[in-house]
């Protein structure tokens, strides 16, 4: 019996060795070593560090990892090329670089690599060395880089993030769009299909929310990649993984200062962990030491060409937002600029020279100056830490804020949506293609135009100090006709209605040129009001006022005012002229606005008179009652007395315009006026009055220059 027994042991342990060796060895264990980067942003250093300047360190620990296990795979997932000073500088010459070095197999493109620019990031494509992969960026509704990639036996494809169309600064430039998520992925599988792929892994810059859809949608693939984009401020822990209930994973890569290792293994959770390089590994390959001297090539072009950048640092360069701001908008002759306390990180004592600033610049997007009405600085909706530089008190260059006056706003990309949310606003914003960086280089150039040379030497004195002409027009113009037609031999008249036909027009334009800044004001203004029907003048003035105001104080200027009224065509050989000039305060308080002075009023043809002397005052008051509706007063009067008299009778010249606009568009609206003028004369029995309503439509416009 133990002989039977320990045969049937024998044969047993035979049989399982024999089995189960065979069910091994034809489904091996299969691993893939997978290697992640994530925001590297072009960080090279302009000056160099040695051996341990932070992306050799980070080469040579990819380049040991792939010589240990040559069949791991490299993916970058987005944000590689840009903001770096040296990698911008080199059109992303020195990060491409990198990639090739270290045998990337797909780099995803995201909003800051477009930075760099499309065209550059075409001639890489176009070299084919390292795949640049955007399943859903559209040019003329094309894909312009690459849908998927195949690796092993992978189909890498990359969702680019909602931000990178608009971040690229070149929507309008280039026709860029972003396609439908879903629709990118299927029409990247089945291009990939024919080549026999059905394993995929997605690399996606879209939102949580999109890429858990996403993920129920296509179950069949299992693993997700948080792209540059998505992968930071998911959650308020560091989590380095989300799985579902399909089995399919979403890994978030969240540190840049090293890489992620994802090992894939069949029937097995998969490994994620992060890797800090090592700065002991050394390299010394051919391959290795040709990146470094073109490395230190580009840093010597850098050197050459922006030499002031490696000057010492003086007391002039005192970096902060607010001065970055300043320099901005002195630059782009800006009203206002949008300040954020975060574009600048806290600059060291180990920084010596000005390109060690530059590189603490945190925000690489570009400037965007805008155009917008008065009207959109009240309820501007501030991001986070920044605040309106230039503006204060409702005031923009000492001035009480106009809704209807146009002003200029300086703002980074990085703001613009968020501040603007109206796209029709973002219309009215032109790019300067600079960014905080360039207008920096700008004043430290050698040959630079700008009379500044250090960041510090413009103060908001400075930039007030500016002259700035406008021009500003408003042209109003009405018709009225009526005929008549007669077949009664009575020849009778309907009360109140017209006897004969008819034609009445009239004009009303003005025309205002100014030169200011935040101290004094020039202005000269053509006036016309002009209603004539058939040969009957109704109104027929030409006025031009010349006035000059100090901004004493903020609600306080003292002004001086030329006035010439004349007729604009004589009637029957008269055209009478009358000069006034007059001097006193100018007073504002939110919108109201009025003058009150003393002076002399003199006609000085048909017929020419002595100067009587008087008082002038005015009042303006502008009332926004709707987003399209404005109330307008203005009041007008000199009172004088006539010394040529024997009466002591004051007497009066007044006129009072009250007026209600609708704005159709931006430059055309549709008015209701009512005007009301008098003249009295006690001393001489004379008493004038007149007065009209009148439907017009109303064209104005604005043009500006800065000097």
């Amino acid at each position: 019996m133990k002989t039977l027994h320990w045969s049937v042991v024998f044969i047993l342990t035979v049989f399982y060795s024999v089995f189960w060796g065979e069910v091994f060895a034809e489904s091996p264990m299969q691993t893939t070593r997978i290697i992640i980067t994530a925001n590297l942003e072009g960080r090279f250093e302009t000056r160099d560090n040695g051996e341990n300047e932070p992306l050799k360190v980070l080469a040579r620990n990819l380049l040991a990892e792939k010589s240990r296990f040559p069949e791991t795979i490299y993916l970058d997932a987005g944000n590689a090329y840009s903001p770096g000073f040296l990698s911008r500088f080199s059109r992303g010459s020195v990060i491409h670089s990198f990639f090739e070095l270290t045998g990337n197999a797909g780099v995803a493109v995201n909003s800051r690599d477009l930075r760099i620019s499309v065209d550059v990031l075409e001639f890489f494509q176009e070299r084919k060395t390292v795949p640049l992969l955007s399943a859903n960026i559209l040019r003329e509704k094309k894909t312009i880089f690459s849908t998927y990639t195949k690796v092993q036996n992978f189909g890498i494809i990359s969702l680019s993030s909602p931000k990178s169309v608009f971040d690229a600064a070149e929507t309008e430039l280039f026709d860029l769009s972003l396609q439908d998520s879903e629709v990118s992925i299927r029409q990247a599988m089945e291009e990939a299909a024919q080549e026999n792929i059905s394993s995929f892994i997605v690399i996606t810059g879209r939102s949580f929310q999109e890429n858990l859809k996403l993920m129920r949608i296509f179950p069949q693939i299992k693993t997700w990649i948080a792209a540059a984009d998505a992968a930071k401020g998911v959650f308020d822990t560091d989590v380095q993984k989300l799985s579902i209930e399909s089995g399919s994973t979403l890994f978030f890569p969240v540190q840049s200062d090293g890489y992620y290792l994802l090992t894939l293994i069949n029937n097995e959770p998969a490994e994620f962990e992060f890797k800090q390089p090592d700065a002991q590994i050394q390299e010394n390959s051919l391959a290795y030491n040709r990146f470094v001297n073109r490395l230190n090539i580009w840093r010597q072009q850098l050197v050459e060409q922006q030499p002031r950048l490696f000057e010492p640092l003086t007391a002039g360069d005192n970096f902060s937002s607010e001065n970055l701001m300043r320099n901005v908008r002195f630059q782009n002759r800006c009203d206002v600029g949008l300040a954020d306390e975060r574009s600048i990180a806290n600059v060291s004592e180990n920084s010596q020279v000005k390109i060690d600033v530059i590189e603490k610049l945190r925000d690489e997007t570009f400037v965007f100056k805008c155009r917008l009405p008065g009207s959109k600085f009240t309820n501007l909706n501030l991001p986070s830490g920044t605040r309106l530089q230039g503006m204060s008190s409702n005031r923009i260059n000492n001035r009480p804020l106009q809704p209807g006056r146009m002003y200029t706003l300086c703002a980074t990309q990085r703001h613009l949506r968020e501040l603007l949310p109206v796209r029709a606003d973002i219309e009215n914003c032109e790019n300067s293609w600079m960014t905080y960086a360039d207008y920096i280089s700008n004043i430290w150039q050698p040959d630079s135009e700008l009379e500044f040379n250090r960041v510090n030497d413009i103060s908001e004195e400075i930039l007030q100090s500016r002259m700035i002409g406008e021009l500003n027009l408003q042209l109003s113009n009405f018709v009225e006709s009526a005929t008549v037609r007669r077949e009664s031999l009575a020849n009778t008249t309907p009360p109140g209605r017209p006897g004969a036909s008819y034609l009445k027009w009239g004009l009303e334009n003005t025309i205002e040129g100014k030169l200011y800044n935040a101290h004094h004001e020039f202005s000269l203004t053509p006036y016309l009001y002009y209603i004539r029907q058939d040969d009957l003048f109704l109104q027929n003035l030409l006025r031009f006022t010349f006035l000059y105001r100090y901004q004493w104080f903020s609600w306080m200027m003292p002004y001086a005012q030329s006035r010439y009224d004349s007729a604009l065509v004589s009637d029957r050989g008269i055209r009478p002229a009358l000069f006034r000039q007059t001097g006193g305060l100018s007073l504002n308080r939110n919108l109201l606005e009025g003058k009150i002075g003393l002076g002399y009023e003199k006609r000085i043809r048909d017929p020419a008179t002595e100067p009587v002397f008087g008082l002038e005052s005015q009042v303006k008051w502008e009332l926004p009652i709707l987003n399209a509706l404005t109330y307008r007063l203005l009041w007008e009067a000199f009172f004088f007395r006539d010394f040529q008299i024997a009466s002591e009778a004051v007497s009066v010249r007044s006129e009072l315009t009250n007026r209600l606009s609708w704005n159709v568009l931006r430059f055309m609206s549709v008015s209701l006026s009512h005007r009301w003028f008098y003249f009295s004369d006690p001393g001489r029995s004379d008493l004038y009055s007149n007065q009209q309503f009148t439907v017009s439509v109303d064209l104005r416009d604005s043009f500006r220059y800065d000097f």
